[in-house]
């Protein structure tokens, strides 16, 4: 029995200092729940502290001090505690959501959505672990996934207010901002809203401009949570918006008080400072923040890409825009769609005149943020800076659908519609925004161009009257206001203007050029040439008046004159078209074609990538017929060129020309990879197309032509000519007729005209084209394919009245002047249709059809000889003609030369090209024995 005493004593004394180190661990853990909860960290760390050396196996403690260290935002010395707990066996639904919000802290994005895949589990923990994979999401800019998840966790966990903020975040990032207030006003009015609700609705209503609103907000947040940084930061901003610069500078201080070298805080820090007038402050504090920034180590930089990009905001502000785009590329690296960074990176290569790129960087975030008005209105932009104004347009229509009342939306639009010659809706726009009370000189200045444009002079005028009058002193307004009154015709008033904008500035170079025009314009060449010479002589340096007396000595035709002054001009200043065009264009002019090449070569030498001076040095080439290195220049224009769909568009044109169908079809697909809504572009590659007898392929470009212009005829039209083409008449003539269901064209009538020519039915041809002119009775086209229709039925007196109409309108018109012969001729009177032939012929001599014209009147008279030299003229400017051709081996038939007459017959039977009078070819091959 004493033994069993003993026993149990000793079993007393073992237990009893370790349940006394059980209760204390108990304690010391109870004490750390209780700080945690009351947000009370550091407390809570110490209790922990205290438990663990008790026993530092204690898991309880451990994954309490994970969540404390969650708490602080410490994601790194977290996960440490959660790997040691994992290792001692903790339970994995217990580790998953920790895991997944300290990697979520780190900006582990991927591993946080590892962790946290979905599977079978309780409802609440899989919601919240659904909204730790919402946040790891968003994280990754993936808004339709995280989106996604937050839903999914609000259906499995209907009351999970983080998800509601977390689809409020989502439809923020998306600008759908009234969706996102709906939610957060359900949040809030629940009571029990957090810090971060309250710093969200914060956000809301700035975007909604209501600052009143969103700086009651964030009072609401910090009172939750004074040591909130991001709503101290936040409303520090604000606090600045309104002017309230102490209220702003005590939360920056108490920010900086905490993190003494926190970069936001120390930026805002900066701003304060240059709004209160210290410049050197604030120039010392900027480049702090950015010493500060270039200290952080690479690693802590990945780690928190906030600091990447405040580099990159920083270093743009400050000009240094190489620096910039590095960090802003960094931080998108890590945070890969940001909306503000890629509009930072966008406006920083427009800004460089590379609108190209600018157009890359934004046509993938739009993809993103397919409806965000400003990444809209800054491709806009870019296509503006790229000429292509019909794109431009329709991403400033849709800035103006999506906001509506946004007067730079609607500015914007008006400005491309301007470009782009659509001047009556541009003037609508901007008179409805001078409307709405928006004013500004920029406004009345783009108005008075729209309205000069339109050559409404009167409303320029009068805008330009109000500048005048509100800016008495400017010299700029002075002679802008002189030249509307110039275009206007008021030449006295004009003058006046101009004198007084010199007054106010005797420099003001453009009132100069203004006023020596006057007197071009009243016929006194000498005058205005004095006048320039004089100022070129008190303006040495004025490369513009050297251009302009280039310009003056050219009107007058004294081109030798011309070429000295725009020399003079080039040799002050080498480097810019404004000198180089008029120089190259006269060399041109004057056949001195090398030494606009010389010129043209060295400015390229200067300006290496200036595709203006490739596609100009091109067009010279073209001139000497030197095509091969016309399409070198091309090409290389290709490029550099900013409009590269117009660029392609003029290469192709220079292959085609070429007779490489292949390069230019090529050239043209490429086009429409650079602007998928290249209407022009399209059609040339149709037509290339269906020379190339592709169907199927020409089918499918005109869906595209269909899609780009909806209830227009122009798709129908394609269609006609890809079945003319290919020899189908009868759905050519179909496609004509749906043509002309959707309006009246007049290239559907004549379409239809040619096909019932080529049927013989010249019958119908008469009644068509006869109903068109009752309709639009001034119709010359229409009249000539008439007045060629009665001459085919033998109407010859009806043709004959047609023509005379024709030519007492237009005597001068090489194409009636060619179609009137043959009527004439087939009148009995050839004297007339010969001298009508040549004076087309006169026009354009190199016109192959005008050539047969005279060919087959000259052999039909007897002329044998002549006539032949008139057809092989034709066939060197156009060898592939099939009446040129058939009119030729007529006339060697007459001449016994039946060998070469049936080889020129076989030819057109072998040709792709569609000839009316192929009948008579076999009746001729018939005749002559094959």
């Amino acid at each position: 029995m004493k033994k069993l005493f003993v026993f149990f004593v000793l079993i007393l004394c073992s237990w009893s200092p370790l349940s006394a180190a059980a209760e204390d661990i108990g304690h010391y853990y109870e004490d750390a729940l209780k700080s945690f909860q009351g947000e009370q960290f550091s407390n809570a760390i110490i209790h922990l502290k205290n438990a663990l050396q008790l026993d530092p196996d204690h898991l309880p403690s451990r994954l309490l001090m994970a969540e404390v260290l969650i708490g602080q935002g410490n994601g790194v010395v977290a996960e440490a505690e959660l790997e040691f707990a994992k290792a001692h066996g903790a339970s994995a639904n217990r580790l998953l959501p920790l895991f997944a919000e300290a990697y979520l802290l780190q900006d582990k994005y991927q591993q946080a959505l590892d962790i946290a895949k979905p599977a079978s589990r309780e409802r609440n923990l899989e919601a919240r672990l659904g909204y730790f994979r919402g946040r790891a999401h968003l994280g990754l800019f993936q808004l339709s996934s995280a989106y996604r998840e937050f839903d999914q966790a609000l259906k499995l966990q209907p009351n999970l207010t983080e998800a509601k903020l977390g689809k409020a975040q989502v439809l923020l990032q998306r600008d759908q901002v009234n969706q996102a207030a709906i939610i957060l006003d359900e949040v809030l009015s629940s009571g029990s809203a957090s810090a971060n609700a309250w710093l969200l609705n914060a956000n809301i209503q700035r975007l909604r401009s209501d600052f009143s609103g969103s700086l009651t907000s964030l009072n609401r947040a910090i009172t939750l949570v004074p040591n909130h940084l991001a709503a101290r930061l936040a409303r520090s901003g604000l606090l600045m918006q309104k002017g309230d610069l102490q209220g702003a500078e005590l939360d920056v201080d108490f920010i900086l008080a905490q993190i003494p070298r926190e970069p936001r805080a120390k930026y805002l820090k900066s701003i304060i400072s240059a709004l209160k007038g210290d410049k050197k402050d604030a120039e010392s504090r900027i480049g702090d923040v950015v010493a500060t920034l270039k200290s952080v180590p690479p690693d802590v930089m990945r780690t928190n890409p906030s600091y990447l990009y405040l580099a990159g905001i920083t270093s743009f502000q400050l000009g240094s825009y190489d620096v910039a785009k590095s960090y802003l590329n960094k931080y998108l690296q890590v945070v890969p769609n940001d909306l503000e960074s890629i509009r930072t990176l966008a406006t920083i290569e427009l800004i460089g005149g590379k609108p190209e790129n600018a157009r890359g960087i934004l046509a993938k975030v739009n993809v993103v943020y397919p409806d965000n008005p400003n990444i809209l209105s800054l491709l806009g932009m870019a296509y503006m800076d790229m000429e292509s104004y019909d794109l431009a347009q329709q991403y400033f229509e849709r800035v103006v659908k999506l906001a509506p009342g946004s007067e730079l939306g609607r500015i914007n639009l008006a400005r491309s519609k301007v470009a782009s010659g659509e001047l009556t809706e541009a003037i609508g726009l901007l008179v409805q925004v001078k409307e709405d009370g928006e004013d500004r000189v920029e406004l009345d200045l783009l108005l008075a161009d729209a309205y000069l444009k339109k050559k409404d002079y009167r409303n320029a005028i009068g805008i330009y009257k109000q500048l005048v009058e509100s800016s008495p002193k400017s010299s700029r307004f002075a002679q802008q206001y002189g030249a509307t009154l110039g275009l206007s015709g008021d030449l006295k008033g004009a003058e006046t203007w101009f004198k007084r904008a010199l007054e106010l500035d005797p420099a003001n170079t453009d009132a100069m050029i203004h006023l020596s025009r006057m007197d071009l314009v009243r016929g006194k060449g000498k005058a205005s040439l004095d006048y320039l010479e004089t100022k070129v002589a008190d303006y040495p340096e004025r490369y513009e008046l050297m251009v302009e007396l280039g310009n003056t000595y050219s009107i007058l035709g004294d081109i030798k004159s011309a070429l000295l002054w725009y020399n003079k001009a080039f040799l002050l200043k080498n480097d810019i078209h404004f000198t180089l065009d008029g120089l190259v264009d006269t060399l041109v002019k004057s056949g001195d074609s090398e030494k606009a090449l010389i010129v043209l070569d060295e400015f390229i030498g200067r300006n290496p990538t200036d595709a203006q001076a490739f596609t100009m040095m091109g067009r010279v080439y073209q001139q000497l017929n030197q095509r091969q290195k016309a399409i070198e220049s091309f090409t290389t224009a290709t490029n550099f060129a900013l409009n590269k769909g117009k660029s392609y568009m003029t290469l192709a044109k220079a292959q085609a020309d070429a007779d490489d169908r292949a390069g230019a079809i090529a050239s043209l697909k490429k086009a429409l990879v650079y602007d998928e809504n290249y209407l022009a572009g399209y059609i040339a590659l149709i037509k290339l197309v269906i020379e190339e007898r592709d169907e199927v392929h020409a089918l499918r470009l005109i869906s595209q032509v269909r899609k780009l212009t909806p209830d227009t005829p122009a798709g129908d039209l394609l269609t006609a000519e890809l079945y003319r083409g290919l020899g189908d008449q009868d759905r050519a003539l179909a496609s004509y007729e749906k043509a002309l269901t959707l309006g009246d064209s007049r290239q559907a009538i004549l379409g239809l005209a040619g096909i019932y020519s080529f049927k013989k039915a010249n019958d119908r041809v008469v009644e068509r084209l006869g109903g068109w002119l009752k309709r639009y009775p001034d119709d010359p086209e229409v009249e000539l394919a008439l007045a060629e229709a009665y001459t085919r039925l033998g109407a010859m007196k009806s043709a004959k009245n047609r023509y005379e109409k024709l030519l007492k309108q237009h005597p001068d018109s090489p194409r009636i002047l060619n179609s009137a012969a043959e009527t004439f001729y087939l009148s009995a009177m050839p004297g007339e249709a010969v001298a009508m032939a040549r004076k087309a012929i006169a026009a354009a001599p190199k016109n192959a059809n005008f050539l047969d014209t005279l060919g087959w009147i000259q052999s039909r008279m007897g002329d044998l000889e002549e006539a032949l030299g008139t057809f092989r003229e034709a066939l060197v400017y156009d060898y592939g003609n099939p009446s040129v051709k058939y009119h030729l081996a007529s006339t060697l038939v007459q001449l016994d030369r039946k060998a070469e007459a049936s080889k020129l017959l076989g030819e057109i039977k072998g040709s792709s090209r569609q000839f009316e009078d192929m009948a008579e070819v076999d009746a001729l091959l018939k005749k002559i024995g094959n």
